[in-house]
């Protein structure tokens, strides 16, 4: 599956992506998916786009809560896992990280920000927006500060995880737009 062939999906990177597969196994689906993901870091922040195409109109749902769910117990367990060794060098998350790396998170959050309208998709209940916040292992300081902002939609059979991974840094304005809504807005169908 090449970025351009992907159901007609338009959208605009910051960088130049490269491309990676990988099966994924999914609670709630029989069979793993066949990931595609394109990715690229400016800004200091990974912009990723993923896609799988599925057997049957029956899986997506199931597909589109199961990634959904997947990210929320990855980042989940990312966040323990720094805010433990946090603990294990005699810092609390709220005093570790470095006042250039931003404010400290006090707890990981994962907010449903609402539905995900991309022009042209396939519409479904399951098609969410989600902001989540917290920390991830990183060996020099022991922890820093995570957000990852995601997107979870369909295009008939196949479903998208569009997201930017950054550090609590605000990325910089795009022709003065917030850039993650710049992302988001580009993300679009023929049609």
């Amino acid at each position: 599956m090449d970025l351009a062939d992907v159901d007609g999906l338009r959208m605009r990177f910051p960088c130049k992506p490269t491309r990676a597969e990988r099966s994924l196994r999914l609670e709630g689906l029989a069979e793993p998916l066949r990931m595609v993901m394109w990715s690229c870091e400016a800004a200091d922040a990974t912009w990723v786009l993923s896609a799988s195409r599925l057997a049957s109109v029956t899986e997506v749902s199931a597909a589109l809560r199961a990634l959904s769910a997947s990210t929320q117990a990855n980042l989940a367990w990312a966040d323990h896992r720094a805010r433990a060794q946090l603990q294990r060098q005699g810092e609390t998350p709220d005093h570790a990280l470095e006042p250039s790396q931003g404010p400290a998170q006090p707890a990981w959050q994962h907010a449903d920000a609402g539905a995900i309208n991309v022009p042209g998709m396939t519409p479904n209940p399951d098609a969410r927006r989600w902001r989540i916040q917290g920390l991830k292992p990183d060996g020099a300081t022991g922890a820093r500060p995570l957000t990852v902002d995601a997107w979870h939609f369909s295009h008939g059979l196949t479903v998208f995880q569009a997201a930017i991974w950054r550090s609590n840094a605000p990325l910089p304005r795009q022709n003065g737009e917030d850039a993650v809504e710049v992302f988001r807005q580009s993300l679009q169908f023929p049609g």
